[in-house]
């Protein structure tokens, strides 16, 4: 196989130039060959067609994606703290009982106890989560970078990808 800048593809282990791009050989599988006589060459399609189907299915689990992130942030603790922040803010109708400089208070010390704690735990959700979307690229930039031998059926990356 040829890569995008013309230089020829061969598996490190076997030496033959019948290899394929993991992401596209990966998507072949997922889709069962959808398009095929139209994106793909002859060989390919005769060879993944070829197999049977606990084959294909042992394929498609060696070449599979890594996972995306499962972390998310937590948007209902989100919404009910903003709802919370506005409730007390708007609570001027306390103002009047207790008096102004009571209710500062004791706006400041809730606003301190509610929110400072969340804002802090939110901060570290939302840079543990940068932190796991940044190993998910690298990790899947890799992924884009493998080749499948179609002879020994090794997984590689060429040299002059590292």
């Amino acid at each position: 196989m040829r890569t995008s800048y013309g230089k020829e593809v061969a598996c490190p282990r076997c030496k033959n130039t019948n290899v394929e791009t993991v992401p596209f050989l990966y998507r072949s599988l997922k889709s069962k060959e959808a398009g095929k006589k139209i994106l793909t060459e002859e060989s390919l399609v005769t060879a993944i067609s070829g197999l049977k189907p606990r084959q294909k299915e042992r394929l498609l689990q060696k070449l599979t994606p890594p996972p995306e992130p499962s972390k998310t942030i937590p948007a209902k603790a989100i919404a009910l703290m903003a709802f919370l922040i506005s409730w007390i803010m708007t609570s001027a109708i306390l103002a009047d009982r207790i008096g102004e400089k009571k209710y500062f208070i004791l706006l400041t010390a809730v606003s301190f106890i509610i929110v400072v704690p969340f804002f802090m735990i939110l901060r570290f959700i939302i840079r543990d989560l940068l932190r796991e979307v940044a190993r998910y690229r690298k990790i899947k930039a890799v992924w884009n970078k493998q080749y499948f031998c179609r002879d020994c059926q090794d997984v590689f990356i060429p040299k002059d990808k590292l």
